[in-house]
């Protein structure tokens, strides 16, 4: 399989509240939810959820592809691509595939004014955060 040719990397969301918190965030919360893609769930607010994101999911397929695919990422040809993308397209339409998302949330604030005062001078003294 090829390697894809991205600048930085594409898959940062479970390093994201670490990343913030790096940053000086505060009160840095995750959450990872499973999603379904499609309208597969039992549960009926599941099987709505699943739904509306399939939808959503669906309507950015080409424009995430040709990213990742084409000429910036594996290389592929524009018809390479479509051809991947029928037979994505056909798996979300089967009822016995049973995809979901990784979705993560991640949740911070600013420190206040004084937070930040205090955080520099305690940096400046040399003493750990």
């Amino acid at each position: 399989m090829k390697k894809l040719k991205t600048p930085r990397p594409i898959r940062v969301a479970r390093q994201m509240a670490q990343m913030m918190k790096d940053c000086g965030f505060e009160d840095v919360y995750s959450f990872e939810y499973k999603i379904p893609l499609g309208s597969w769930p039992k549960d009926k607010k599941l099987k709505a959820i699943g739904a509306a994101f399939c939808t959503n999911w669906a309507s950015g397929l080409q424009g995430f592809s040709y990213k990742l695919f084409g000429d910036a990422g594996l290389g592929l040809s524009q018809n390479e691509i479509e051809l991947e993308l029928v037979d994505v397209r056909r798996s979300l339409a089967m009822a016995g595939v049973h995809a979901y998302v990784n979705y993560y949330v991640v949740t911070g604030r600013r420190p206040t004014a004084r937070e930040e005062r205090d955080l520099r001078a305690r940096r400046d003294r040399g003493e750990e955060d």
